[in-house]
C-alpha cells in the first residue's frame, strides 16, 4: 500500500467526520435561532393579547369610574319612588352608560345589584335585545359583599365560551362612597362586564397556531420547559401557552434535510480534491514532519528537527518558532484567565470550571458538595478610611491565613475532604468543599475561618474592624448545580449580615421564603400609599426623676397586601431602592403636625425624636428641608431632636459631619441611636457633632451583668465629661431602671414607662399615669 494512500485512509476519515461535526455544530446553532426566534413571536402573541385584555380593563375600568360618579346614578340610588326611578331615572341611567359605550360592538353591560344577589337594574348593549344579566355576573356581585371587597375585577368563561370581564365598585346608596364594613346593606353593587371578542378571536387563533389550548392559572409559571410562555392578566390570574412538541419539530425539518444532504455534497467535492492532492504532493518529508510534530505537541521531545532546506523545512522552522511563542503566550494567558491577580487564587471562572467538574463527580459517586459564600464586614470602610493599599494587603493576608487553615483542616482525616478557595469578586470569597463524609464539616471549616476574625482582623499593618459573613448551600439539598448553589450560598450570607454579622447561616427554604417577602416589600414600597399605610407611633421619654423629657416618633407600616411590616424589614429595603427620602420626609411633616397635641399631653417643654436615615445625611439640600418645615410648621428648632443610627460614624464622611453640623446650626439636637452595636469607639462617638448619645437596649444588658456593672457608670461619665447627655433603651425591669439613674443615666425609655402609642393610646396612657401619681398623692397624705 502506498504511502498515498495510507494518508487518503487516515485523513479521509477525519474529513468526514469534521463535515458532520461542523453541520451538526450549525444544526444546533440554527436551532437554537429558531427556537428563540420562536419563542419570541410567541412572547409577542402573548403580548399583544396581554395588551388586547389591558384595553379592555381599563375601558372596564373608565366606565365604571364615569357612570360611578354619574349624577344620573346619583339621582337614580336616591329617588325613594320605585315606579319614577325605574322608568324615568331608569331611562336616564341607559342613556347614560349608552352615550359612555358609543358605537362600541359587542356585549357590554351595566348593573345595580343588592346584597341579596338581586339586580335593581341592569341595562346591556348587546346584538341580542333579549339578552338577561348571566349567572356570573350576579355571583361576581354576591362575592364581593360576601368578602366586603370594595372594588375587584374578574374573568369567566360563559357556557358559550366567550370570556367576559367583569368590574365591580360597592358604592352607599346614601353617599354614593365607598361603604362602611357595617353599611353593607345600605350599599349597592355597581357593575360593568365587557365580553372580551378580540382577545377570543385572538385567544383561538393562537391555539390553532400552536395547536395548544391556553389555560388560565393563579400563579406564575415556574417549572417552564420548552417553548411556551405566560402573562400576567390580572394580580391573582395568569395566561399559559406551552405549544405541542410537533409544532418545533415540522420547524426544523426542512433545516434537517437541508443540512444534511449539503454535508454530503461538500464532504465527496473535497474527498475527490483531496485524494488528487494527497496522490500528487504527499512524501515522505511530510510524513516524516507529522510525525515529529505529534510527538512535540504530545511533549516526546522539545522540537522538530528537519534538516531539509526545500519549503518543508523552512514550514517546519517557522512552525518551531511560532509553537514556542503560542506555548507560552498560552501559559501566561491560563494562568491569567484562571488566576486572581491579588491574592493569586482561583478567579471566577476558574473557580466556576473546578465547581462544575467536581459537583459532576460527586453526582456520580453520590456524595455532597458543601459551597461557602464569604464576605468580608466592613472592608469597605477600611478601604475608604485607610486606603485601597491598605485594603489589598488586608485581602492577601485573609487570602494566605484562609487558605492555610482550610488545607490544615482538611488534610486532618480522610473524611475532611478536599477543598478550593477563590476570590470571586472584590471581598467576596468561596471555598468549594467536596469529598467529605463528615455532615458537619461544611459548618466545622466555616467557624475555624471565623475564628481568624473572631476579634477583627489583625495582621502586620494593624488591627481593623473586619469580620466574616458566611452562607453555606450544600448539593443535592439547596442546589444541583453551580449556578444555584452560589445564589442559594448568596442569600444565606447576606441573611447571616442581617442577624449581626460575625456568623454563619445556612440557606433554608425560610430564607427563600424571606427573600421573596424582602420582594414583595420592595414593591409595595414602590406604590405605597403613604396617608394611607403609614402612621406614627409615641414612645415616652422619662428623665431621671421620673418626669417626662420628651417621646421617640417611631414608623409603623400597615400594608393592604402585606400586613403589618416592620421598620426592621423595610427600612434597609427603602434605604437600598432610595425610596428613604420620601418616607422620611413623610415621617418629618406628620410628627410635625402632631407635637401641638403631642405638647397638650405631654407638657410644652418636651423634646419630639424623629429617627432619621443616616443616608439622609448625604443629600446636599436635606438641612434646607428641615428648616423649612420648621417654618411651616411654627416649631422651634430646639424642640426636635434627630436620632441617627451608630453606624453612621462607622461609614463617617466629610460630607456627612458637615451635614451633621449645619443640622445643629439650626438649632436641632442631634443624637445617636443604637450606641453599643457598631465597632465605633466611645471616644470616636464623642468627639461628632452630637448632643446625646442613647444606649442600645442589648448593650444595657451587657453592662448590668455582674462583671460588667462598674463600666457602666464611667461610660456615662465619659459622656457627660464631652457634655453630651445619656438615654437608656429598652428599660424594662425596676432593677434595671435604679441601676441606670445610680449610674448617672439623664433619661430612660422602655417598656417599663410605657409602648410605642398612637396619640390616642397615649391620651389613655396620660390619663393613666395622672390617675396613678394622684393614688400615689393621696397615700402619701
Amino acid at each position: 500500500m502506498t504511502l498515498s494512500r495510507r494518508a487518503a485512509l487516515l485523513i479521509v476519515p477525519v474529513l468526514l467526520a469534521g463535515y458532520l461535526l461542523v453541520a451538526l455544530a450549525v444544526y444546533y446553532v440554527e436551532r437554537s435561532s429558531i427556537e428563540h426566534l420562536e419563542q419570541s413571536r410567541l412572547n409577542n402573541q402573548l403580548t399583544e393579547l396581554r395588551s388586547t385584555f389591558s384595553v379592555y380593563a381599563s375601558f372596564a375600568d373608565s366606565y365604571l369610574f364615569a357612570i360611578s360618579e354619574s349624577e344620573a346614578l346619583h339621582r337614580f340610588l336616591q329617588e325613594a319612588d320605585d315606579r319614577y326611578r325605574k322608568r324615568a331615572l331608569g331611562g336616564r341611567l341607559e342613556d347614560a352608560f349608552g352615550n359612555l359605550t358609543g358605537s362600541r360592538s359587542g356585549y357590554i353591560s351595566f348593573a345595580l345589584i343588592e346584597p341579596n344577589g338581586q339586580p335593581e337594574f341592569f341595562f346591556a348593549s348587546s346584538d341580542n335585545p333579549f339578552r338577561d344579566i348571566s349567572a356570573q355576573e350576579l355571583e361576581v356581585a354576591q362575592h364581593a359583599f360576601t368578602t366586603r371587597t370594595l372594588s375587584g375585577i374578574r374573568l369567566v368563561q360563559l357556557d358559550s365560551g366567550a370570556s367576559l370581564l367583569i368590574q365591580n365598585r360597592l358604592l352607599d346608596k346614601r353617599t354614593q362612597a365607598a361603604p362602611l364594613p357595617n353599611h353593607l346593606q345600605q350599599s349597592v353593587a355597581v357593575q360593568v362586564a365587557v365580553e372580551l371578542t378580540t382577545f377570543d378571536a385572538q385567544v383561538e387563533r393562537m391555539e390553532e397556531i400552536y395547536g395548544a389550548r391556553i389555560e388560565y392559572s393563579h400563579s406564575a409559571w415556574t417549572n417552564r420547559e420548552g417553548l411556551g410562555g405566560d402573562i400576567r392578566l390580572l394580580p391573582d390570574l395568569y395566561l399559559r401557552l406551552q405549544p405541542d412538541p410537533g409544532f418545533m419539530t415540522g420547524q426544523l425539518r426542512s433545516m434537517q434535510h437541508s443540512l444534511s444532504i449539503g454535508a454530503l455534497l461538500v464532504c465527496a467535492v473535497c474527498t475527490a480534491l483531496l485524494m488528487w492532492l494527497i496522490r500528487h504532493y504527499i512524501t515522505q518529508p511530510v510524513q516524516t514532519l507529522e510525525r515529529q510534530l505529534n510527538e512535540v505537541m504530545h511533549g516526546m521531545r522539545d522540537r522538530i528537527v528537519y534538516t531539509g532546506q526545500d519549503e518543508i523545512g523552512r514550514l517546519a522552522r517557522q512552525f518551531q518558532q511560532l509553537y514556542s511563542q503560542l506555548d507560552d503566550a498560552y501559559r501566561r494567558s491560563r494562568q491569567l484567565a484562571e488566576q486572581d491577580s491579588l491574592t493569586g487564587l482561583p478567579n471566577r471562572n476558574r473557580f466556576y470550571e473546578l465547581a462544575v467538574r467536581e459537583l459532576k463527580l460527586a453526582a456520580e459517586r453520590q456524595l455532597p458538595v458543601g459551597l461557602l459564600y464569604i464576605d468580608l464586614d466592613h472592608f469597605k470602610f477600611v478601604n475608604d478610611k485607610y486606603g485601597h493599599s491598605v485594603g489589598d494587603s488586608l485581602l492577601k493576608s485573609f487570602s494566605h491565613r484562609a487558605s492555610a487553615l482550610i488545607q490544615h483542616e482538611c488534610n486532618r482525616a480522610p473524611q475532611c475532604g478536599q477543598a478550593v478557595l477563590a476570590r470571586l469578586a472584590g471581598d467576596e470569597f468561596a471555598v468549594l468543599l467536596h469529598g467529605y463524609r463528615e455532615a458537619g464539616q461544611p459548618e466545622h471549616l466555616a467557624n475555624r475561618l471565623l475564628s481568624l476574625v473572631r476579634e477583627g482582623y489583625q495582621f502586620e499593618l494593624g488591627s481593623y474592624p473586619v469580620t466574616l459573613s458566611i452562607g453555606i448551600a450544600c448539593c443535592p439539598e439547596d442546589g444541583h448545580n453551580i449556578t444555584q448553589l452560589i445564589s442559594n450560598a448568596d442569600t444565606a450570607m447576606y441573611q447571616a449580615k442581617h442577624a449581626g454579622k460575625n456568623r454563619v447561616a445556612f440557606y433554608s427554604q425560610e430564607l427563600a421564603r424571606k427573600a421573596r417577602r424582602e420582594l414583595e416589600i420592595e414593591h409595595q414600597l414602590k406604590v405605597i400609599d403613604f396617608d394611607r399605610e403609614l402612621y406614627l407611633t409615641y414612645m415616652p421619654i422619662l428623665d431621671a426623676k421620673g418626669r417626662i423629657d420628651g417621646c421617640e416618633a417611631l414608623l409603623r407600616w400597615e400594608s393592604p397586601s402585606l400586613g403589618r411590616v416592620g421598620p426592621d424589614s423595610f427600612i434597609p429595603i427603602a434605604e437600598r431602592t432610595g425610596l428613604y427620602g420620601l418616607i422620611d420626609r413623610w415621617v418629618v411633616q406628620q410628627s410635625f403636625a402632631d407635637l401641638p397635641r403631642l405638647r397638650q399631653l405631654l407638657g410644652e417643654g418636651i423634646t419630639l425624636s424623629i429617627n432619621l436615615s443616616s443616608a439622609e445625611l448625604t443629600v446636599p439640600d436635606f438641612d434646607l428641608y428641615i428648616q423649612e418645615q420648621l417654618t411651616f410648621a411654627g416649631i422651634a428648632a430646639d424642640s426636635i431632636e434627630v436620632e441617627m443610627t451608630e453606624t453612621f460614624g462607622v461609614e463617617s464622611t466629610v460630607q456627612r459631619h458637615h451635614m451633621l453640623s449645619r443640622l445643629r446650626a439650626l438649632g436641632l439636637q442631634i443624637a445617636i441611636d443604637d450606641f453599643g452595636t457598631g465597632y465605633t469607639s466611645m471616644m470616636q462617638m464623642v468627639e461628632y457633632p452630637v448632643d446625646k448619645v442613647k444606649l442600645d437596649r442589648s448593650f444595657i444588658e451587657r453592662l448590668i451583668e455582674p462583671g460588667n456593672q462598674r463600666l457602666l457608670a464611667p461610660i456615662i461619665s465619659l459622656c457627660h465629661a464631652r457634655g453630651l447627655r445619656v438615654t437608656a433603651e429598652g428599660v424594662e425591669t425596676e432593677f434595671q431602671a435604679q441601676r441606670l439613674v445610680a449610674a448617672g443615666c439623664d433619661c430612660l425609655q422602655g417598656y417599663l414607662y410605657g409602648r410605642p402609642m398612637r396619640l390616642e393610646e397615649l391620651e389613655s396612657w396620660v390619663d393613666e399615669r395622672a390617675a396613678l401619681n394622684s393614688d400615689a398623692g393621696q397615700l402619701m397624705k
